[in-house]
């Protein structure tokens, strides 16, 4: 038995020890795979009647998961998806009662959950199903892990949470919510296209840098970026304003894996002469004040070209 899964075996064995008495806390990180963990573990406390409370985050970080575990918790559990400094909070914070979980973590404590429920836990299974491979995946449950995704992606997490649990006003906002989504996508897609060769974008033969200010939602930008840059076959360096004052940034190579481009971007912010300025917001997206964009612009050209170079020796 794998590490992983002798953490998903533990886990359903402080389950099933659970009485109505204790008190179970859990912190999940704003991902479809998070929310799915944590509906699973929660259905299973509510067939046991046990009290229990679910806070979804865009970010986890060490002062939230402190904040958020008590003493007097029975059981928290803090659910996140792989990272440099997911292995850091575990070493850091790691409890008797306190479970971390990745993303293979979570598909083995669901599976782990959901082969032990009952055939009346209908909803659990539904939860189980949403965790199998794309290709075996009904229709509906690739339909329904879509608008997942987006009410994760624009931070509505207790919609995407109540949608799990079955509650049917919740999957109607899922709905709702992915209908905005998606329109909200597609307008994205035509602003782009109408300002491919306007001031807002900077081109050269390896990047585009593409400025859009206050004309699309932030949490499209990531979808946008990695179309950008899959269709040009190009870095994209895309900037959006979150507000008036803050513009989040954020770099897309569609044929680099993420921890590398996370490199490439992290290599782009430290050498900015503005880095002070520079922070990432709970998104975990780099941002700028809004007056330094045309600054950060003309450094990350200089970045972007010496990558080039470098990409092209190696």
């Amino acid at each position: 038995m794998s590490e992983r899964r002798e953490h998903a075996a533990e886990l359903l064995n402080r389950l099933s020890k659970l009485n109505k008495n204790e008190q179970v806390k859990i912190l999940c990180s704003g991902s479809v795979d998070s929310l799915i963990i944590s509906a699973g573990v929660s259905m299973r406390l509510l067939s046991k009647q046990i009290s229990f409370s679910i806070n979804s985050v865009p970010l986890i970080t060490k002062e939230l998961i402190e904040n958020a575990s008590k003493k007097d918790d029975s059981l928290f559990l803090c659910i996140d998806s792989p990272s440099e400094k997911f292995t850091a909070l575990q070493e850091s914070l790691q409890k008797e009662t306190t479970f971390f979980f990745d993303h293979q973590g979570s598909l083995d404590a669901i599976r782990a959950i959901a082969e032990n429920s009952t055939p009346h836990d209908a909803l659990l299974q539904k939860v189980h199903f949403l965790l199998l491979p794309a290709d075996e995946q009904s229709e509906e449950i690739q339909s329904f892990r879509k608008m997942l995704s987006a009410c994760c992606k624009m931070s509505l997490f207790s919609i995407g949470f109540g949608a799990l649990m079955g509650d049917p006003h919740m999957m109607q906002s899922l709905q709702r919510s992915y209908a905005e989504y998606s329109s909200k996508a597609e307008r994205a897609v035509a602003w782009l296209e109408d300002n491919m060769h306007t001031k807002l974008t900077v081109h050269s033969e390896q990047y585009i840098i593409v400025n859009t200010k206050d004309k699309i939602p932030t949490y499209t930008t990531p979808a946008l970026g990695s179309y950008l840059s899959k269709r040009k076959n190009k870095h994209v360096l895309m900037l959006t304003r979150s507000t008036p004052q803050i513009c989040s940034i954020s770099l897309h190579v569609h044929d680099k894996e993420e921890q590398e481009i996370n490199e490439l971007m992290a290599r782009m912010m430290q050498t900015y002469e503005s880095a002070k300025h520079s922070k990432k917001n709970e998104q975990g997206l780099h941002w700028i004040p809004t007056s330094n964009e045309e600054s950060f612009i003309d450094h990350a050209k200089h970045i972007l070209e010496k990558m080039s170079v470098e990409d092209h020796v190696d």
